[in-house]
């Protein structure tokens, strides 16, 4: 292949190929941009909300002993007495799964009602804004992508605040922010996993990113043949006269 066929088949590979993937490349670019922006803290809505249980007083007299809530034919890995806004509970890890456990009655913990679990979102956030709506999940939306059911408590913020918590202990999982959907979807944008949002190691994002790879190789070819090739002429044909 002569010089100047490489040069065009390099033209032609740089440019086709840069309209097919341009359009992503500049998608990596703007998400990137989105999700540097701003501190994960802030995205995760930290300063919004305190996560896990929220502590209180537990009166242990009235707390069964391990031994009174496990049955005998079952031997637990390890046992943790919990307390969430004064609800004692024994968290019991078995090999099969893990079994929540009321500490004053040994049954099982039943879910908390609405009322219980707007005390609780009001306990962990650290705004003023009002409660909009609380509402037990049974299908879990794609902000929260986890188990169901699930309480999803919001409130009447600019932020948008979604407080996600676990139907039978009351602890905060997590919070979800308007800023964080945002992102959310910058991320679901940069990974190119427009289903789960998880997976970045999908195959279109390894096509995707071959490429652009391809596009800047072939991009210095062209540097090459356009720019360096022509220079080495020039002070080659000056040496010479």
């Amino acid at each position: 292949m002569t010089p100047i066929a490489r040069q065009r088949w390099f033209s032609k590979v740089h440019k086709w190929l840069a309209l097919f993937v341009g359009v992503q490349l500049a998608i990596w670019t703007a998400s990137g941009l989105v999700m540097v922006l701003y501190d994960i803290e802030i995205v995760r809505g930290e300063h919004l909300a305190k996560r896990g249980a929220m502590a209180a007083p537990l009166n242990l007299e009235a707390v069964l002993s391990l031994k009174q809530v496990v049955h005998a034919e079952r031997e637990p890995l390890s046992a943790l007495l919990i307390g969430n806004t004064g609800r004692p509970y024994w968290e019991v890890t078995y090999p099969d799964g893990a079994e929540l456990i009321d500490a004053r009655t040994g049954s099982p913990l039943t879910p908390l009602p609405a009322d219980q679990v707007q005390a609780i979102a009001k306990q962990a956030y650290t705004e003023t804004a009002s409660i909009k709506s609380s509402r037990l999940l049974d299908h879990a939306p794609i902000e929260w992508r986890s188990y169901t059911p699930v309480w999803q408590v919001e409130f009447s913020d600019k932020d948008a605040t979604r407080l996600y918590i676990h139907p039978l202990t009351g602890r905060i999982e997590t919070v979800r922010t308007r800023l964080w959907r945002i992102y959310d979807i910058a991320w679901m944008l940069h990974i190119m996993d427009y289903r789960t949002r998880d997976n970045f190691n999908n195959p279109l994002v390894k096509i995707a990113a071959s490429l652009g790879l391809t596009i800047a190789l072939t991009g210095l070819g062209l540097v090459f043949y356009r720019v360096l090739q022509p220079l080495w002429r020039k002070r080659r044909i000056s040496k010479i006269r």
